[in-house]
C-alpha cells in the first residue's frame, strides 16, 4: 500500500483516541524514503484566540509526535510562536508544532 513519496497534514487535528491510529496509517501509506510534513496547533495554543481547538487532548505536543511517527527519522519536530493571517479564524500569535521526518529507504 505504499503509494505516497509526501503526506502533508496542516492543521488536522483528531481526538485522542484516533491520532495515533491514524499517524500509524498514514506511516504505512509513505513509499520508502517519503515524508510527512505537519503543521498543527500546540498544546500552548490552548488559551489564545487565533484558532485550533479548545481541547487539549486535541493538540500537538512534540513528545506526542515522536511517538505517533516512532520508526521515522525526524528531521524537524519543534513548538514554537508564529503570526498567522489564514481566514478569519486562524488570526494572530499562535503556538504551533513543526514536523517533519522520512521513512527509510
Amino acid at each position: 500500500m505504499e503509494s505516497f513519496d509526501v503526506i502533508a497534514l496542516s492543521y488536522f487535528h483528531l481526538p485522542p483516541e484516533l491520532r495515533p491510529k491514524f499517524h500509524q496509517k498514514c506511516m504505512s501509506w509513505l513509499k520508502p524514503g517519503g515524508y510527512i510534513i505537519l503543521e498543527g496547533f500546540s498544546k500552548n495554543q490552548l488559551n489564545k484566540n487565533s484558532g485550533g481547538p479548545k481541547d487539549s487532548s486535541w493538540l500537538f505536543s512534540p513528545q506526542e509526535l515522536t511517538s505517533d511517527f516512532q520508526g521515522l527519522h525526524v528531521l524537524l519536530n519543534e513548538e514554537k510562536e508564529r503570526v498567522l493571517d489564514e481566514g478569519l479564524l486562524h488570526q494572530g500569535l499562535a503556538f504551533v508544532v513543526q514536523f517533519y521526518a522520512q521513512k527509510n529507504k
